[in-house]
């Protein structure tokens, strides 16, 4: 068994490398998000660079808009599963 969890264990490491090398060579797709999403659709040809907030972010890049607390709580998800 001890065999078999050391493997997981790199195949884990070896996953998180070759994810890092992907998402740093060809940045961020946008069109399944523009697609399924309330997102501006110009983004499509000409995407927007990628933006980090330290407060509430601005209506445009919001996914679904009907009051200020949903931002703050998409934030606060974003805060829980990033940091798990």
């Amino acid at each position: 068994m001890g065999w078999l969890y050391n493997f997981a264990v790199w195949i884990n490491v070896a996953n998180f490398v070759i994810v890092m090398i992907a998402a740093a060579k060809y940045g961020p797709d946008v069109t399944i998000t523009v697609q399924t999403t309330l997102l501006n659709k110009a983004w499509l040809t000409n995407p927007a660079p990628v933006t980090t907030f330290f407060s509430v972010p601005t209506a445009e890049f919001q996914q679904n808009v009907p009051d200020p607390s949903t931002a703050v709580l998409q934030g606060v998800n974003n805060m829980v599963y990033s940091y798990s």
